[in-house]
């Protein structure tokens, strides 16, 4: 009886010690998941900081540009102004036209095209 006792008993320190190693190996998975989680969040966060440098960094480059181009037609005189707009429409209407005319499309076409525009 003496003799089970002690083989129960050593059975019993063998589930305890098998019980502990997975519990260890359980919480070193875990600790390894939260550091992964952790690195994650960093790299989410560093991308999205980063993605808020570029927005703004694109807001400001297109206000500038914007600037620009609205100081750049104020110099011209309103005269000048108005005669631009309109010879750049006049350029890219007759260069539509050429291109047009170029693709061999039927006459119909071209007569549409040039009375819609």
């Amino acid at each position: 009886m003496k003799d089970e006792l002690l083989k129960a008993h050593f059975e019993v320190e063998i589930l305890k010690a098998e019980v502990e190693s997975q519990a260890e190996l359980l919480k070193k998975e875990e600790d390894r998941r939260k550091a992964q989680l952790r690195a994650a969040h960093a790299i989410t966060r560093g991308l999205e900081k980063e993605k808020f440098q570029l927005l703004k960094r694109r807001t400001t480059c297109s206000r500038r540009l914007k600037r620009r181009i609205r100081s750049w037609s104020m110099r011209l005189p309103s005269w000048r102004r108005r005669r631009s707009a309109s010879a750049m429409e006049s350029y890219w209407r007759n260069r539509l036209g050429n291109i047009l005319t170029s693709m061999d499309l039927p006459k119909t076409f071209l007569t549409r095209a040039s009375s819609s525009s």
